[in-house]
């Protein structure tokens, strides 16, 4: 599908958007992320969130770290769903738990929604941790 119609700013901003974990402790985990959840995916998530950033005329600088974390949360889902369904491929490629384990992937899938609480709480947004911890509930 051609993404043409997007507005430049918008396309520059998802093609911009930092999706990298810098986990030291434990540098494998962010290649078998890379390799699986977060490869490569239509980000249509952070794609919607520029276009309503856009809409309401934000920076969409602003807008990057929402987008991010909007397309964290739906990755942490996709590894979790995987665990759960027993399923082995998404997008024609391995799972991250065939690649790995079952363990691992719910572990993977809890880190990237660590990611966003830590993410979002220093950007001071309570109520957005909130309602996001109620539908993780």
């Amino acid at each position: 599908m051609t993404l043409d119609w997007l507005p430049k700013s918008v396309l520059e901003a998802v093609d911009s958007l930092d999706l990298s974990l810098n986990v030291e402790a434990v540098p494998e985990i962010e290649t078998l992320l890379g390799k699986t959840v977060l490869f490569r995916g239509k980000k249509f998530r952070p794609t919607l969130s520029f276009l309503v950033g856009q809409f309401f005329r934000l920076d969409l600088k602003q807008v990057s770290p929402y987008a991010r974390a909007a397309e964290f949360v739906h990755s942490a889902t996709l590894a979790h769903d995987d665990v759960i369904d027993e399923s082995s491929v998404r997008r024609n490629r391995p799972t991250l738990n065939a690649r790995s384990t079952n363990g691992r992937a719910v572990l993977a899938g809890d880190l990237l929604l660590a990611r966003v609480m830590v993410e979002l709480s220093a950007l001071g947004q309570l109520r957005i941790i909130h309602d996001l911890s109620k539908t993780v509930e």
